[in-house]
């Protein structure tokens, strides 16, 4: 019985010394580390994955696939880290000479960053009404939340012949003009965003150009007269013609660059003109030479001192008389 007892608790060590021999001849399955799922909000909006292997010596060969990227199909020995941006399979064996190859590992690692659809951009500010802002122009900056997305843009105006091609956002965009921006954004192994449409408005004056006004605003002068124009319309350009009875100016219209001087009854016809905006209303304003102002310039005032001075000598020399008259009677009387 002893005899017994003793070989059987023989047999079961040389069954379990066995076992635990042939389970040594096969190389352990890798494992990755993370373990697979989603890797949204990671760093840059990526993972790294570290592949091991329990059985010293092995050597880790493993291939990637991902329906978003054309990987090579091929099996690459793991020598450190492998960096994953998009939806990606990573399948991997390990192998050591002498032993068996290990089981497969397969773990999947998926890009969920909205939900595998680029981000739509955002336009800051987000449109409207830019008047009054600096230069009477906005600078428009274009943002999108996903990571690595790139962003293309056109621009429309109604007032501007802008050209009609697909831009690349590189840099803040500088508006002068009622803009709309239209943007989408892509990248690599997503869908593309929806699409963003923002205008903004250049509301300056309800869109059309401020009337140019005067400085002085017109009237009687004496001698000469320096007149200044000018328009509340930041960029706007001045054109203006002058008319008057006492001298031929030119009938084509002038581009206001400085003050002029006036020396004669004259009237100014002024319009104010900026690209993309309505004409202004008419200026119009009349600045009057005082024919008996000092000094006299020209035929016309020359006449009218010659006329002053004939009717004062006239009234002289009458109260003269008128006097000398007086005197007269009363010595005879």
């Amino acid at each position: 019985m002893k005899r017994l007892l003793g070989l059987l608790v023989f047999s079961v060590m040389v069954v379990s010394s066995l076992s635990v021999v042939f389970a040594e001849d096969k190389v352990a399955t890798p494992t990755a580390t993370p373990d697979g799922g989603m890797f949204t909000d990671m760093l840059n909006n990526s993972v790294i994955v570290t592949l091991s292997c329990e059985t010293e010596g092995a050597t880790i060969y493993y291939s990637l696939d991902s329906p978003g990227v054309d990987y090579p199909a091929e099996v690459l020995e793991y020598t450190e880290p492998i960096t994953l941006t998009f939806t990606t399979t990573i399948r991997a064996r390990a192998e050591k000479e002498g032993m068996e190859e290990s089981e497969a590992l397969e773990v999947t690692f998926t890009d969920d960053v909205f939900n595998g659809t680029v981000a739509t951009p955002t336009a800051t500010p987000d449109g409207g009404i830019f008047t009054d802002m600096l230069n009477d122009s906005v600078i428009v900056t274009l943002s999108c939340e996903t990571d690595g997305a790139i962003i293309y843009y056109t621009l429309s105006s109604p007032g501007v012949g802008y050209p009609d091609v697909i831009l690349e956002y590189t840099e803040p965009i500088i508006l002068t003009f009622t803009t709309t921006i239209r943007a989408s954004a892509w990248r690599e192994g997503m869908e593309e965003s929806e699409a963003l449409q923002v205008t903004f408005t250049d509301d300056v004056f309800n869109g059309t150009v401020a009337t140019p006004t005067a400085t002085p605003d017109g009237g009687m002068f004496t001698g000469n007269v320096t007149v200044t124009l000018s328009c509340e319309t930041e960029g706007a350009e001045i054109h203006y013609y002058l008319t008057s009875p006492d001298t031929d100016y030119s009938s084509s219209s002038s581009t206001y660059t400085e003050p002029f001087t006036l020396h004669h009854t004259t009237t100014i016809t002024a319009y104010a003109y900026r690209d993309g905006m309505d004409e202004s209303e008419p200026l119009e304003v009349t600045f009057t030479r005082d024919p008996f102002g000092f000094p006299p310039t020209g035929i016309a005032d020359m006449t009218g001192y010659a006329i002053a001075l004939l009717a004062c000598l006239v009234t002289a020399v009458g109260l003269w008389g008128y006097s000398f008259f007086c005197r007269y009677r009363r010595s005879n009387s």
